[in-house]
């Protein structure tokens, strides 16, 4: 599994991103390979919601996704009625119209937004000009106070859904709740209401968010942890972290390794600094022996909770072997 890294200094340690991939909330059987995604209520909202999950699930490593034009032409021609669960006969013919082993339904999509407002008071000073009992004008600054309109604009979108086999049985039902609020401010209503943003763009993201949430329920995705190591310490442990920063692991490993062995007060930052060598290498349990080791000698709340976070991952590295096959386990 490839891994993007980049580097960051922080005092006297180094917190480094690394891609991982994470495991689905559910396990999907493994006969389930190809799926149909199905809108029972289509509105402009949940057309979006349906089309960011297929750009999310298939551009994952789990499943095969049928165009949704291909879809919702065979649940229509499978005489399914609005309200009702799709049966055994309904549920085949989707499948077999599109070579589908299961149906994803997007089953019903509510999305609303409301504005709230409020105001603030600020004292902004201008430039004046005044005429003068000579008859001559003079700039002066002036302070005003002025009311400040601030907006609020709060959009919510509820969903369910539902994954079911090709008999019709259901593998998954599920909702989603999402809600999220933009700001904006201005010397009248509409300006603060324009500094908010359009109300289509945002509701357009929030359904991007809502599909790529069912997502992560069925399907392995990719995320992006945050690691922290030591910069400081030894000329070898220096040494690797400018390695490290430079892209060369393998030279930093070679340091790391050195310094590690010197059995002294910095070996345990090595020891640190190795375990996130082989986490980002994929090698989980071998990072958790040399953090432990860390943890042993160091009194750092930080070390002992990497140890937990390295503990964590290795079990989803294991549900997520269960979900791609025996080459994703430990």
């Amino acid at each position: 599994m490839k891994k993007l890294l980049f580097l960051g200094a922080f005092g006297c340690s180094t917190h480094v991103p690394i891609d991982v991939m994470e495991p689905a909330e559910v396990t999907v059987p493994s006969p389930v390979q190809r799926l149909a995604l199905v809108d029972r209520s289509p509105s402009e909202h949940s057309f979006q919601a349906l089309y960011a999950l297929r750009e999310a699930v298939s551009g994952g490593p789990r499943f095969e996704v049928v165009s949704n034009e291909a879809s919702q032409r065979a649940f229509t021609t499978s005489g399914a009625v609005v309200g009702q669960p799709l049966n055994a006969e309904q549920a085949g013919a989707i499948c077999t119209e599109t070579s589908a082993t299961g149906i994803v339904m997007l089953d019903s999509l509510r999305v609303d937004h409301d504005w709230i407002w409020s105001e603030r008071e600020e004292e902004r000073t201008e430039d004046q000009r005044i005429l003068k009992q000579d008859g001559n004008e003079e700039n002066v600054q002036v302070v005003k106070t002025v009311t400040v309109q601030l907006a609020t604009l709060d959009i919510t979108a509820d969903s369910d859904w539902s994954l079911l086999g090709c008999d019709g049985e259901v593998i998954d039902a599920y909702s989603v709740n999402l809600s999220q609020a933009w700001h904006g401010e201005g010397d009248s209503k509409a300006d603060a209401r324009a500094a908010t943003g359009r109300v289509k763009t945002h509701q357009s993201e929030l359904m991007g968010d809502v599909g790529r949430r069912y997502r992560s329920r069925i399907s392995p995705w990719q995320s992006r942890i945050s690691r922290r190591m030591f910069s400081g310490g030894n000329a070898h442990i220096r040494a690797g972290r400018r390695a490290a920063v430079s892209g060369d692991w393998e030279s930093a490993y070679r340091r790391w390794k050195i310094a590690a062995k010197k059995n002294n007060a910095d070996s345990p930052r090595a020891w640190l600094n190795l375990a996130v060598h082989h986490e980002q290498k994929g090698n989980l349990k071998v990072a958790l022996k040399y953090a432990k080791r860390a943890a042993l000698k160091m009194n750092k709340p930080w070390v002992h909770r990497y140890v937990s976070d390295l503990k964590t991952s290795i079990e989803k590295k294991k549900r997520l072997g269960q979900q791609l096959g025996p080459d994703n386990e430990e």
